[in-house]
């Protein structure tokens, strides 16, 4: 039996799936690295931690989860991220 959480959660897995698919690895890599070049680990942390206060259309949100995920990748995952965030007073 299916609770309706469950199924929310599934359909979120889901479409995080489908736009992960949008981009090669190669590609990914790529953006990664822009990023990288172009904002400070402070500036990538700060981003990626206002990105869960937005609330928009289910695969808008989808979308935005996955860029949150892959800019809080680029600066060593969620703990070193958090540590600059608490760093930067935000």
């Amino acid at each position: 039996m299916n609770r309706p959480n469950t199924i929310i959660v599934e359909d979120a897995i889901e479409k995080a799936k489908t736009v992960e698919s949008i981009l090669t690895a190669g590609e990914r890599d790529h953006l990664a690295q822009a990023i990288c070049d172009n904002l400070s680990p402070e500036a990538v942390a700060a981003i990626a931690f206002c990105i869960p206060h937005l609330e928009t259309a289910d695969d808008v949100n989808a979308e935005m989860r996955w860029f949150r995920d892959m800019l809080l990748e680029t600066v060593g995952g969620f703990a070193r991220a958090k540590a600059i965030v608490d760093q930067l007073g935000l």
